[in-house]
């Protein structure tokens, strides 16, 4: 049992590595704000990984990590709030649906007050209970990403099905939580540092990380990587002419894409919106700018001329 433990911590371990690489390749070459958020997430993943190879496998700082419940639940409520955030930031951005000032606040308030709680002597059932209503952020984010999609009417299968099963596996996290009181942790009697797991994390982790891999390879390998001066030049021909003629920020967006000529249905790929929407805002560049086609508006832009 511990080698099979030791070899799925690794496969833990390398898998939220490759997500988080892949994730920083894309926003390097792509600058989309999602990309960055994605990263990160799967980056505290990644730490709260390394964290519990280390308690399972080295004694020393297993001792030094568990020497308090409080550091321990502080560090793991921590790295469990600053993964909610990071995908609140992946959903604000893939969807345009920023927080306001009270979501702010809330965020910077559960920090301070999920530190105070920590810090309280508990038992098993407020214990339980806590780590359910942290269950209850990971499924508002989920859910109110989900909702977002649907209004927004925009055909994502993949983000659809990554928000249905985020959703889902934070709920039975609650659920699972709760049952801890009851029953105990159903992991803890396959060997005795599995305690600290739950199932529906690990099957999420799983299931979560390999699908991304899996998209984030094909979104590289599928669009080969500017030239870095050229792709430099043109986004700045592009912010400079989109100043010039008070472009949106999306339809900014749209133009750098244009300039780099993709097609509607790239650039609906690229920027997860609709073929229409694209249609809808290159109608507004034309407009506001003054040129019939797509070829006298590149030259415009790289020339720096007016209609």
């Amino acid at each position: 049992m511990a080698y099979l433990l030791f070899f799925y911590n690794i496969l833990l371990i390398a898998l939220f590595l490759l997500c988080t690489a892949a994730f920083l390749l894309l926003w390097r070459r792509e600058r989309q704000a999602m990309f960055g958020w994605a990263a990160a997430a799967f980056g505290a993943y990644l730490a709260d990984a390394v964290l519990v190879y280390l308690g399972e496998f080295v004694p020393g700082f297993a001792r030094y990590y568990r020497a308090t419940l409080y550091s321990e639940a502080l560090l793991q409520v921590g790295l469990f709030l600053a993964t909610m955030l990071c995908y609140r930031g992946f959903t604000a951005a893939a969807l345009q649906d920023a927080a306001r000032r009270w979501e702010w606040g809330a965020w910077l308030a559960a920090w301070p007050v999920c530190a105070a709680i920590c810090a309280v002597p508990m038992t098993p059932l407020s214990t339980a209970v806590f780590y359910s209503l942290l269950a209850c952020v990971g499924v508002y984010v989920a859910a109110r990403g989900l909702l977002r999609l649907r209004a927004g009417g925009r055909p994502r299968p993949f983000l659809r099905g990554v928000l249905v099963w985020m959703t889902g596996c934070f709920a039975a996290y609650g659920v699972e939580n709760l049952a801890w009181v009851l029953g105990g942790n159903s992991l803890a009697g396959l060997w005795p540092t599995l305690g600290q797991r739950w199932a529906s994390i690990e099957i999420m982790s799983l299931g979560l990380g390999g699908a991304c891999l899996v998209w984030a390879v094909r979104r590289i390998l599928a669009a080969p990587a500017p030239e870095q001066g050229g792709a430099a030049r043109m986004q700045a021909e592009a912010a400079g002419f989109a100043a010039r003629y008070s472009l949106t920020r999306r339809e900014s967006e749209v133009l750098e894409l244009l300039l780099a000529g993709m097609n509607n249905q790239q650039i609906a790929r690229q920027l997860y919106i609709s073929v229409g929407t694209v249609k809808a805002h290159t109608h507004n560049i034309f407009a506001k700018t003054g040129f019939g086609d797509r070829a006298q508006l590149a030259d415009a832009v790289r020339q720096g001329r007016n209609a």
